[in-house]
């Protein structure tokens, strides 16, 4: 109990045509090492116009099949902390994501390959909507529904944004002991699993239901003077980043309250390493996602 928690995806292999100096080969890096080097980034727009990214980031955002098991990946920080890198267990990138300057805003790119690595995007947007950074929001300013449309129909166009997940912070006195917990609001699914977040093919009654998932609480320990929660063997060291969230208890179906599993699991495996489990309800963008906000947390 620890508290205080194949390949490159095909879809990405054909991407690597668009940019000359990028290579198919996997990176000859660890990426605990591309976590401190410095990406080359090029503009999703470019892709987006080509009509190259529709399928690219719809597969960041599909949900896990409703009753696959936990998809299973590595966060590796930066020395710095200002970037973070989601890989394959055997370390292939899969995801990006670097702070603004001056900010705790961070801009999430797809990772294409190459060597020095490089970089789409940015494709998505993690930013504190408060100044004390317990409100967070995932967005995008590129919709891949309605981007066929004409301009004027499009839903980001003119600064808007889509909304592809909100994550609230909090901090519960649990036992003797406090720990931070948080909830999160996600769009619902449609059926081929991407969020229906796209007032203009998804409808006028967007946003009416939503998925919410909520922190699983830890349990004070007598005997340890602690707080305690089973990672599963999956977190080996003590970090105030790890964390399991789980459906809110009114919408989770009850073999989920039985079993106890998570949705959602990040934890501290050594220094700068995190592993990432995640399963339906959520998309790969936004367990990451969910996961660098409790870069804050101490």
């Amino acid at each position: 109990m620890v508290m205080g928690m194949a390949g490159k995806s095909d879809m990405l292999s054909w991407f690597g045509q668009m940019v000359d100096n990028l290579s198919t080969d996997k990176f000859k890096f660890r990426s605990r090492e591309i976590a401190d080097a410095q990406w080359q980034s090029f503009d999703l727009a470019d892709a987006m116009e080509q009509g190259q990214a529709q399928e690219l980031i719809s597969g960041l955002l599909a949900a896990r099949p409703a009753k696959a098991s936990a998809r299973q990946l590595v966060v590796e920080d930066s020395q710095d902390g200002l970037q973070h890198v989601l890989s394959e267990e055997d370390g292939t990138p899969l995801v990006f994501a670097r702070t603004r300057p001056k900010s705790k805003d961070m801009d999430i790119y797809i990772a294409t390959g190459g060597d020095p690595p490089t970089a789409l995007g940015p494709a998505f947007t993690l930013a504190a909507a408060d100044a004390d950074q317990k409100l967070w929001v995932l967005s995008t300013d590129r919709c891949q529904s309605c981007m066929y449309l004409p301009r004027a129909r499009r839903c980001c166009e003119g600064g808007a944004k889509r909304e592809l997940a909100r994550i609230a912070h909090s901090r519960e006195k649990i036992g003797r002991g406090t720990s931070m917990c948080m909830k999160v609001d996600l769009p619902e699914l449609r059926q081929d699993g991407t969020p229906a977040c796209c007032p203009v093919t998804d409808g006028p009654e967007l946003g009416c239901d939503k998925l919410l998932l909520e922190s699983k609480r830890p349990k004070w320990s007598s005997r340890l003077g602690s707080l305690t929660m089973d990672f599963y063997g999956r977190a080996t060291k003590a970090s105030p980043q790890n964390f399991q969230l789980q459906r809110a208890i009114d919408q989770a179906e009850l073999r989920d309250v039985v079993s106890g599993e998570p949705v959602l699991l990040f934890g501290k495996t050594e220094e700068n390493v995190f592993v990432l489990d995640y399963k339906n309800p959520l998309g790969m963008v936004q367990a990451f996602a969910i996961a660098l906000t409790t870069k804050v947390w101490e």
